[in-house]
């Protein structure tokens, strides 16, 4: 298999760069915004959503994701519980959380490194790519 370094510093190896592209799941019980992230982010990442924690876990198990983007407030279980699981099942994932409550609730699981990355809805887009890239 040969191997190519490209201009961006990524290394391919015979595979398509579509195949190669980072796997996101955006989780969150609002369509409407669900929707746009995954019209956005397609741009650039393999895009799955989910509506929910379960359904997102279900997702998780049968995929090979680089990231999780993820409300906090959700029917059932919460952003806080699912990147509990992600971090304990896939501790290597980048788990980035969104939500429209106060960042200052979420500060012992900032600090503690659970959350990665936070952001305040309505999102910037700029900051969501800037989360995902590190």
């Amino acid at each position: 298999m040969a191997i190519q370094v490209l201009h961006s510093g990524m290394i391919e190896t015979g595979v398509s760069r579509r195949s190669a592209r980072k796997r996101v799941l955006v989780v969150d019980d609002d369509g409407t915004l669900l929707r746009a992230l995954r019209r956005q982010l397609t741009k650039h990442y393999v895009v799955e959503t989910a509506i929910d924690a379960e359904d997102a876990a279900v997702r998780l198990a049968t995929g090979d994701f680089e990231a999780i983007i993820t409300d906090f407030d959700m029917p059932v279980y919460n952003g806080i519980w699912l990147l509990g699981q992600v971090a304990i099942n896939y501790p290597m994932m980048n788990r980035v959380m969104i939500s429209a409550s106060d960042p200052a609730l979420f500060t012992a699981h900032i600090q503690s490194g659970l959350i990665q990355h936070y952001h305040i809805k309505p999102v910037s887009l700029e900051g969501i790519f800037e989360s995902l890239e590190n």
